[in-house]
């Protein structure tokens, strides 16, 4: 469960950081809006105004670009520190899924096939229902998905060694899959192994 706390953590610090970096890109975009209003000022007062008011306006200017500079110095702080989270979580979940592919693993070599389970399994199963023409659009599609979520799923399966999934989303059965798809039709049909 250690892994597990793991990811948690992992993921709200990466959140907190997501949102650090967004508060930074307003306050960037804010600080330039009031720039351009500087300048527009200091535009408009042209030749008439005196020296004093011109050079108190540039002055607040130039103290907006600096502003504005230290908060970009921040903001990319701030999301290499968001990057490197994404790789640490990335690392740790992949923790998680290979443990899961060695206790199929085990199986196979065990003689049987391990069938996925939950969304893999439904994913599997309009796969092999759609042959020659399962693609993870189909996938989308079927189980109201998003196409983020239904590509992870096929690409969870692909891992599994239970369909190939091309670069254009079109998934086809491998050996362990048609394998797998027998299983499926003997449990349909009543005799399990």
């Amino acid at each position: 469960m250690q892994t597990q706390d793991r990811i948690a953590r992992l993921r709200h610090e990466l959140q907190d950081a997501l949102t650090r970096a967004e508060g930074l890109q307003s306050t960037i975009r804010y600080g330039q809006e009031r720039v351009r209003k500087l300048q527009a000022r200091l535009d408009a007062l042209g030749l008439e105004a005196s020296d004093i008011g011109c050079r108190r306006l540039a002055d607040e200017i130039d103290s907006q670009l600096d502003s504005i500079a230290a908060v970009r110095e921040e903001l990319n702080v701030a999301v290499e520190g968001a990057n490197e989270l994404r790789a640490d979580l990335k690392h740790e979940q992949s923790r998680v899924f290979d443990f899961g592919w060695e206790i199929g693993d085990i199986h196979d070599r065990q003689g049987g096939v391990a069938l996925p389970g939950g969304s893999e399994l439904e994913a599997l199963e309009i796969i092999i229902d759609a042959a020659d023409h399962g693609r993870v659009g189909t996938v989308r599609m079927k189980m109201g998905l998003s196409n983020a979520y239904a590509r992870m799923l096929c690409n969870s399966l692909g891992r599994q060694d239970f369909i190939d999934v091309a670069a254009d989303g079109a998934c086809r059965l491998t050996a362990k899959g048609q394998r797998a798809m027998r299983k499926l039709k003997n449990r349909t049909s009543g005799s399990i192994r």
